[in-house]
């Protein structure tokens, strides 16, 4: 059977697959996620455009394709991620500046302490003491602790406006190609075709 044939645009794979009422319902939420700018249709139509006259795997049916499929998304679904994040990563600048904001405290504790020492060449159980063989210790303990805690905002600045304009467009071109590459790795996991 060819892939147009069990997907169309309209009852394609993204649709039944990565739909909210789907048998795995973070599917929509990993959808959302890393096919950022996309519908579901448009990837469908891209996917029957693309690969519409691929054979699919004889095992594949209208009745199990949604569990198979499924499968196949989370077993590239962590390598996924790592290149989506990475992707963000590198054009980060596009959502900002990053601003340090510091914030400090402090953290106070006192503690007395008495201590009375006897002179040690007396045995333990002697019930009188002169004031030269007792000696008496009183502490007084203070601590004073200063923290710092970073906390990172981003905002976007009025400067280089026109230079993040060109990276956004950038990224957005970067993430359209990983999104046909996760789409290619999906297809090549069900179809026998090569090319």
């Amino acid at each position: 059977m060819k892939y147009k044939e069990l997907f169309t645009s309209e009852n394609g794979l993204f649709q039944t697959v990565f739909s909210d009422d789907g048998t795995v319902s973070t599917l929509a939420d990993e959808f959302s996620e890393l096919f950022t700018g996309q519908t579901r249709q448009s990837m469908d139509s891209l996917a029957v455009g693309l690969y519409g006259n691929r054979t699919l795997l004889d095992y594949l049916t209208a009745d199990n394709y949604v569990t198979f499929i499924t499968a196949v998304v989370y077993t590239h679904l962590q390598s996924w991620k790592k290149l989506h994040d990475a992707l963000y990563a590198e054009y980060g600048i596009s959502d900002g500046q990053k601003i340090v904001d510091v914030k400090t405290g402090s953290i106070t504790a006192v503690s007395d302490s008495d201590q009375t020492d006897t002179d040690s060449n007396k045995a333990f159980n002697e019930d009188e003491f002169s004031q030269r063989e007792r000696h008496e210790t009183v502490g007084n303990n203070d601590r004073t602790e200063t923290y710092n805690e970073l906390t990172n905002v981003r905002t976007i600045t009025g400067d280089g406006s026109e230079v993040l304009k060109n990276i956004d467009a950038e990224l957005k071109v970067r993430l359209f190609n990983l999104q046909r590459q996760m789409l290619s790795d999906i297809i090549e996991d069900i179809c026998t075709d090569i090319y």
